[in-house]
């Protein structure tokens, strides 16, 4: 597999009325040079008095431009799967990405992957910082 392409999930549940929605994201972050390209399919159990549905969604594509991230951290663990967590610098940024928290999106990456992620996680940070560095002295570059 391409080295900058990482597969991922993300699994969350939530209440609507009496039914429990538990979604499963699966997808790859891949990235270009533009910035990050999340591209994913929902799986959706609805569960309810009526029973269980099933739902599956077409693939979705969000991509990200490096200067709408704020960084990037991998969570190891001996015990549970790594944890890919993308921040941003904006609400919007992940408006398109499902999962929860506002400005982050944790991606959980499985054990044959972890080395790849390390590799990513390396190369965004790079981008970022070369990104902020550009802007900073474009913004200098105003002043003199």
């Amino acid at each position: 597999m391409d080295p900058t392409v990482l597969p991922f999930t993300i699994a969350f549940d939530t209440m609507n009325g009496n039914e429990v929605i538990s979604t499963q994201v699966k997808g790859i972050l891949r990235l270009e040079v533009e910035g990050v390209v999340m591209e994913f399919r929902q799986n959706h159990s609805v569960m309810s008095s009526r029973g269980v549905e099933e739902r599956t969604s077409e693939v979705q594509t969000v991509r990200l431009p490096m200067e709408s991230l704020d960084g990037v951290e991998l969570k190891e663990s001996l015990i549970r799967p790594a944890r890919f967590i993308l921040h941003a610098r904006s609400l919007a940024a992940f408006a398109g990405i499902p999962g929860s928290g506002d400005v982050q999106r944790t991606l959980t990456i499985a054990r044959a992957d972890r080395d790849r992620a390390r590799l990513i996680e390396i190369a965004i940070k790079s981008r970022i910082l070369h990104d902020r560095l550009e802007r900073g002295l474009d913004d200098l570059s105003g002043v003199v």
